[in-house]
């Protein structure tokens, strides 16, 4: 049981707290010890041979520090070095002397401590504001009022290795004859860590980083240095230096990284401890101040202490080398979290107390005080537990969440069931039977790694009366000027009487009305005349208004909740055309082009994701005129913040249910949870203006028809499908349409992706559609992706190597850095892709071999083969919208791999997001040649070649502009016949206008590229560049290229037509395009931020570059 740290003034400060310093170093050390205030040790300096220990006391009001001196030499007495004058110290040295008076010689590590500042606090730290020259740690010594009881040893006992040689051996215990010493509790694992090898911590603290010194070292830190003590300048790792550039999480000597305890404990400081720097854990946030006031953690919110254990798991098993197999044991383990509750006060009879669990990752039996208060199966339903009555007043309370195996417990559930058809693709096929984030069991761009815990927030609710939901239903008028419709408010508490509703556009407020509550339930009607429309980005603004409940009782306000949301009419068009029926999607009266891309989870350890990396890459999309996001069904459902950024950005969401490639069982138990959690998420989600359709799974009837499942769309009874080896059907055609049409009805629904009218998946004609038949399937020609696509291209993709700072990062074998490496192709989940990266390759490019040239190839591969999509998918958009919109799979990685994703784990972008940039913009001009097959023909180049040029316009209004189309030759940079130029051409709004087309001689013109570009008011706005293709069979050699860095631009040129120029991608630095394509007379300037003037010009390389 934890003890709380009783408050002690004015007692005697007595030399009483002990003072252990340890050696674990191989070699003789010489710690020192300087005495800021107090009593200090009998002995201030002395020796200390491998595995010694001294067992000293401070008084209770001590401040000072103790360090690591190194190769020293004294004289008899040891009043001074054995030279007779100098240092007797290598480092560390105190003036020469053994017996300290004040502070160690820079540099050195540190450790700080002030143990009673007056607050009955103890405060200490591991400081490298004077560099660094030994691991050390610091572990607390219980003595009279604190124990480690219930503490997590991260928030007691900070480590800091950073040297090579001195780790550990694996299996080491520093402590084995002290089992209390560093001991944990069931939620929190040692900080100790054998995992880190030489290579990866002589790389913690380059000592050739220097930093300019404060002017007064300490400045701004707690503890403070002593101001009489005289440190010289020095130029060694410095704090800010070791924290850019560390591969762990260490403490340092400022605020944020003080630990802080209740006065009243002893410290031993171990040199050379055998671990890596521990992980500090919100050391200045709401724990530590529990811990410092009253000697132990009892968080009220259980989730940010349970979560830990998965966050330090995950630092645990970091992604590189081969350690996704060293985590496979903890899929198979049964998992506790515990934690103590705040104290409660005796209950009034309106109070209510509500253990609320936002998610529960996923098989979790949860006990109060021992028992059972809630059984859950289900990862995506949250729960709510009323436990007034239960909790025991001004007494501690202990929360245990007791998880099964999800892996273990779906085996079960799959053996009990032999009658279903366990298919699908991805993943062990248990995986159906548990709701449950699919990708969790690996699939072809992830890790198996099945996370087991509360994965989201965990809080004890006290309240009278609580508003549980607001929800808005509204409809836009046709000429969208008036909006009008219900707002209704779910409060739970006895207390409530009334509920105020607001709706606000900023501080302005545009309605308002009170309604009383009548069986939990509070409902107004509302009307805005003249809204504010939200649009998607690049159509419009993205005004959000404020939508507030307030509940109260005889005029005291009790509760309230405000929901973010835009006013917008949305549509999907299916409507019957010449070739079947359209799919695309009208905002607002506009039809709109929805280029973007599919999102997977951004991590396998979803706490890792901050709402900074989802802005990142939601920017992204922004910044690349992507307009659509596509949630993927094999996922989770998304954070809050993910939809809330999206509404704010103005990126329209297509969510899928979360099936995916599978066969999922249709039992009465499965059903219930399923519908549940539907009703949960759909209604968290249906105030978002951004959520534009929901699709009732990925991939699922691909899977009925890969396998030969049963389906019969013209039957239409759902209970006769429950009969057939397609259960899953009933999900998709009956129970997930009904939660859509109750709980989000302004919102479609379509029964799968891809699906269409119950035809077959690969169907061109109607629905959307997955084409795979570029790297799956057929392995078609990129050349000809857009005459391969439907009426909505909802996924689709080419591999690419990822950044070669990524793969150096999990490549932790420098023997391992070549293309096929065994450590390279383990962080490709892909089947087959050896042979599918080679076929792309060898068809379009001169291969190489060494790894940056690799990447580069596998890089422009993608790009090109993304350019050749998108460019003529947005083309069929026209004026008939035979093609709604195309999304890219993927965006994003959940780890360091070779994947589909435009961008990788660390969110470096691949050459083909500028690919993609470019033919997305508002306005791109296109120009094509006709395609030739040339390994079918044996590489014969016809004699004659069509080239069409288009350009593409987003715009409203009728625009202006100029293009021109030049045939410069590839060899000579010269041109080889006049170039066209139309003037004063009006381009047709929101479509595609034909500009021009003509006749390529290929037996009498050599080959030259088609370079077009496009003005608009004088200025350059796109360009498009067309290459014989296959590119291998033209030659590069002596492109007169020419890249000059001017400030926050690149000024580039080129003699001849140069291929795939690409920049590099440097973290904080933001180039505005990249991958690009160089002809002679069009310079071009790229703008660039985020580069210093005297850091380095960014690194480029281009297609055939020596």
């Amino acid at each position: 049981m934890a003890i709380t740290a009783p408050r002690k003034q004015n007692r005697r400060k007595l030399d009483i707290t002990p003072l252990l310093v340890t050696n674990n170093c191989p070699d003789d050390i010489w710690p020192g010890i300087s005495t800021q205030t107090g009593n200090g040790p009998a002995e201030s300096g002395f020796k200390l041979s491998p595995g010694e220990m001294k067992n000293q006391t401070v008084s209770e009001d001590w401040q000072g520090r103790v360090w690591g001196r190194t190769n020293c030499s004294f004289n008899h007495d040891g009043s001074g070095p054995a030279s007779g004058s100098g240092k007797a110290c290598y480092s560390g040295d105190c003036y020469g002397v053994l017996n300290c008076k004040v502070g160690g010689d820079v540099p050195v590590s540190l450790a700080e401590f002030t143990l009673d500042a007056g607050d009955g606090h103890t405060y200490y730290d591991i400081s490298l504001v004077d560099g660094y020259n030994l691991p050390l740690a610091i572990t607390l010594q219980p003595l009279e009022n604190v124990t480690l009881d219930d503490i997590p040893p991260n928030l007691t006992n900070p480590s800091c290795q950073g040297s090579a040689g001195l780790l550990a051996p694996k299996g080491y215990n520093p402590y084995p004859q002290y089992p209390d010493f560093l001991r944990t509790n069931t939620s929190f694992p040692l900080p100790w860590e054998q995992q880190v090898d030489d290579n990866k911590v002589s790389k913690w603290c380059p000592w050739d980083l220097q930093q300019t010194p404060p002017d007064k070292p300490g400045d701004g830190v707690y503890p403070y240095p002593d101001d009489n003590i005289k440190r010289p300048d020095f130029n060694p790792c410095y704090s800010a230096c070791a924290k850019n550039n560390k591969p762990e999480d260490c403490s340092y000597d400022d605020q944020t990284s003080t630990f802080i305890i209740p006065s009243g404990a002893g410290f031993e400081v171990i040199f050379c401890p055998g671990a890596r720097s521990t992980t500090i854990l919100d050391t200045s946030g709401d724990k530590m101040q529990q811990l410092s006031q009253q000697g132990h953690v009892n968080n009220q919110k259980a989730r940010s202490l349970m979560e830990r254990r998965q966050e330090m798991f995950a630092k645990e098993y970091e992604s590189p080398g081969f350690n996704e197999l060293k985590a496979e044991w903890v899929a198979d383990q049964a998992w506790t979290y515990k934690v103590t509750l705040p104290r409660v006060e005796e209950a009034k009879h309106t109070t209510v107390h509500v253990l609320a669990f936002d998610g529960l990752d996923t098989f979790a039996t949860v006990k109060l005080n021992g028992k059972v208060i809630l059984e859950s199966d289900n990862m995506f339903i949250p729960h709510r537990v009323d436990v007034t009555g239960k909790l025991k007043p001004q007494a501690e309370n202990i929360l245990e969440l007791d998880f099964k195996s999800a892996r273990l417990e779906a085996i079960k559930i799959r053996e009990a069931h032999p009658e279903h058809t366990w298919v699908g693709f991805n993943g062990d096929m248990s995986r159906l039977a548990v709701r449950k984030a699919q990708y969790h069991w690996g699939w072809d761009w992830g890790p198996i790694l099945n996370t087991c815990g509360p994965w989201r927030e965990v809080r004890l609710e006290t309240y009278q009366a609580r508003v549980e939901d607001v929800r808005l239903d509204y409809k836009l008028d046709d000429s969208l000027k008036s909006v009008q419709g219900t707002i209704s408010a779910v409060v739970e508490g006895a207390s409530a009487k009334s509920v105020t509703f607001k709706v606000q556009d900023g501080d302005k407020q545009v309605f308002k009305e009170n309604a009383k509550v009548s069986n939990g339930l509070a409902k107004v009607d509302f009307r805005v005349n003249n809204p504010k429309l939200w649009y998607p980005h690049g159509y419009g603004e993205q005004p959000l208004y404020k939508v507030t409940a307030t509940v109260s009782t005889d005029e005291v306000e009790l509760h309230s909740i405000t929901r973010r949301t835009g006013f917008r009419k949305g549509e999907l068009i299916q409507e019957p055309d010449k070739i079947g029926k359209t799919f695309y999607f009208r905002i607002n009266n506009i039809d709109v082009f929805c280029g973007g891309s599919d999102w997977i989870p951004a991590d396998n350890f979803t706490p890792r994701i901050t709402e900074d990396k989802y802005r990142k890459w939601l920017e992204m999309m922004v910044d690349g005129y992507q307009i659509m996001i596509r949630v993927w069904g094999g996922g989770i459902w998304e954070e809050d913040v993910f939809y809330e950024l999206c509404d704010e950005l103005g990126i329209l969401v297509w969510q899928d249910f979360m099936f995916g490639c599978g066969n999922y069982p249709a039992f009465p138990d499965i059903l219930k949870s399923i519908k549940e959690e539907c009703i949960s998420n759909v209604g968290r989600l249906r105030h978002h203006p951004s959520l534009v359709i929901y699709a009732g799974n990925n991939e699922d009837y691909q899977v009925q028809e890969s396998f030969g499942l049963t389906y019969n769309y013209e039957d239409k009874d759902p209970e006769s499908w429950l009969k057939t080896d397609f259960p899953a059907r009933y999900i998709y055609e009956k129970i997930l349409p009904e939660v859509v049409a109750a709980e989000s009805p302004h919102v479609p629904y379509h029964p799968g992706s891809p699906w269409g009218d119950g035809l077959k998946t690969s169907n061109t004609t109607v629905g959307d559609m997955h084409q795979w038949n570029v790297w799956h399937g057929t392995q078609e020609k990129y050349q000809i992706f857009d005459t391969l696509g439907g009426r909505f291209n909802s996924e689709f993709g080419m591999e690419a190597f990822p950044h070669i700072d990524t793969i150096r990062y999990y490549c932790t074998d420098p023997t391992q850095l070549f293309p096929q490496s065994h450590m390279i192709d383990f962080h490709n989940k892909a089947d087959g892709h050896e042979r599918r990266i080679a076929t792309y390759l060898v068809e379009n490019f001169r291969t190489k071999t060494d790894l940056e040239a690799f990447i580069h190839l596998t890089q422009l591969s993608q790009a090109e083969a993304l350019m050749f999509g998108y460019r003529g998918w947005r083309r069929q958009w026209g004026q008939e919208r035979f093609c709604g919109g195309a999304l890219v799979w993927q965006l994003n990685d959940c780890w360091p791999v070779t994947s589909w994703s435009i961008v990788d784990y660390f969110q470096r972008k691949k050459p083909a997001y500028y690919a993609m940039r470019r033919v997305l913009a508002p306005i791109a001009v296109a120009v094509k040649r006709s395609h030739f097959d040339w390994s079918v023909v044996h590489a014969r180049v016809p004699p004659k070649s069509d080239f069409e040029l288009w350009v593409a316009c987003q715009e409203r209004e009728e625009v202006k502009a100029t293009v021109e189309l030049r045939f410069i030759s590839i060899k000579t940079g010269k041109e080889i016949k006049d170039k066209i130029i139309k003037k004063d051409l009006t381009l047709v709004p929101n479509g595609t206008t034909d500009v021009l087309s003509g006749t390529i001689d290929n037996v009498n013109e050599e080959p030259h590229v088609l370079s077009a570009r496009i003005w608009v008011n004088g200025e350059v706005v796109s360009r498009d560049v067309d290459w014989p293709q296959p590119l291998k069979y033209l030659e590069f050699e002596d492109r007169g290229l020419e890249v000059v860095p001017q400030g926050d631009t690149i000024l580039v040129k080129a003699a001849k037509p140069t291929k795939g120029l690409v920049f590099e991608e440097r973290s904080g630095v933001l180039v505005h395009d990249s991958a690009i394509d160089v002809v002679p007379g069009d310079e071009q300037v790229i703008k660039v931020r985020g580069l210093g003037k005297q850091d380095q010009a960014l690194k480029w390389r281009y297609l055939g570059q020596a």
